[in-house]
């Protein structure tokens, strides 16, 4: 009898992330939106996921599962990372690279990335958008070939730091990469240039429909100036829901990146390269952003009606 609930994603989703990240356990009453979810569909739930993947790791986690729990899996859900996340150099690379908060001195294939990004944008942004569907199909006929349900959702914002195909203005340094709040109040230009593309990337890419027709991936297409939707979108949370993210936030509660000895031997290499500059920076004390507790229901609670709307 099928009853189990298999779960992936990243720091978002992995159940490790205070171990990893701080070398405690997690806070007393701490749940993630993946134990409301199993807890919602009664079942057990399994959790896969690991802080920094991205679609490829999704993929390649999902198929270890089926593999390994097979006919007794029932539900797989998936948290989506950012599209931009990558394996270097193979889909079991050396290195897991995370632009750009963590495009750290010496990891291979990240400034090979970077300068690609710079010269070729609509190529990397296109490259992105479409590795990212192409996992997820795979994902999706893995799941049907197995008899397993599925529920998608993209949970980070999948393209902000591949999408900006130009400079604002001149003060800005080549290869500037834009956050979604500067992007999402720049120029018209630059915002029709990214839809015209995706809606390119659409029409050439014929899987990308076959997603997107899919009410297991709930939000598809998941880019918001496409039309999709993704659920860690803090403007939305300020505009639409009436919600200060900071209160979802570990943030609030005094985490912060180097926490403890453990955590600066995990993160041993400090430097890091500036979003908004593009300059080297230590990366010592930043204010963790991941979901606190409120956080994590607050998840659960914005695509628990999808999943109902299919399952229930």
């Amino acid at each position: 009898m099928r009853s189990l609930c298999i779960s992936t994603g990243c720091s978002f989703t992995d159940h490790d992330f205070f171990n990893h990240t701080y070398g405690i356990d997690n806070p007393s009453g701490f749940k993630w939106w993946d134990q409301h979810l199993a807890e919602h569909a009664g079942l057990k739930l399994i959790n896969c996921a690991k802080s920094g993947d991205g679609p490829i790791n999704h993929l390649t986690r999902t198929l270890q599962a089926i593999a390994k729990y097979g006919e007794d899996i029932e539900l797989i859900t998936i948290g989506m990372s950012s599209w931009s996340r990558f394996m270097f150099p193979y889909m079991h690379g050396l290195t897991k690279n995370n632009p750009p908060h963590f495009l750290g001195r010496g990891k291979p294939g990240m400034y090979a990335w970077n300068e690609l990004r710079k010269e070729y944008p609509e190529e990397i942004y296109k490259a992105t958008v479409k590795t990212a569907f192409t996992c997820m199909y795979a994902i999706q006929q893995a799941a049907k070939a197995n008899g397993i349900k599925l529920f998608v959702f993209q949970l980070l914002h999948p393209v902000n730091t591949v999408q900006d195909f130009g400079l604002a203005d001149n003060s800005r340094p080549p290869g500037y990469i834009t956050g979604l709040l500067n992007f999402e109040k720049s120029k018209t230009k630059r915002k029709l240039d990214v839809i015209y593309a995706t809606y390119k990337i659409i029409e050439e890419y014929s899987l990308m429909e076959k997603i997107e027709d899919d009410e297991q991936f709930w939000g598809a297409p998941f880019i918001p100036l496409a039309g999709g939707i993704y659920v860690w979108d803090k403007m939305h949370m300020k505009e639409k829901d009436g919600i200060d993210p900071v209160s979802l936030e570990l943030a609030r509660d005094g985490f912060t990146l180097d926490y403890n000895e453990k955590s600066r031997k995990n993160n041993a290499n400090k430097q890091c390269i500036d979003a908004i500059t593009g300059e080297e920076r230590d990366r010592t004390g930043e204010p963790d952003r991941h979901p606190n507790k409120d956080g994590q229901r607050y998840i659960f609670e914005k695509i628990r009606d999808g999943y109902d709307n299919l399952y229930k």
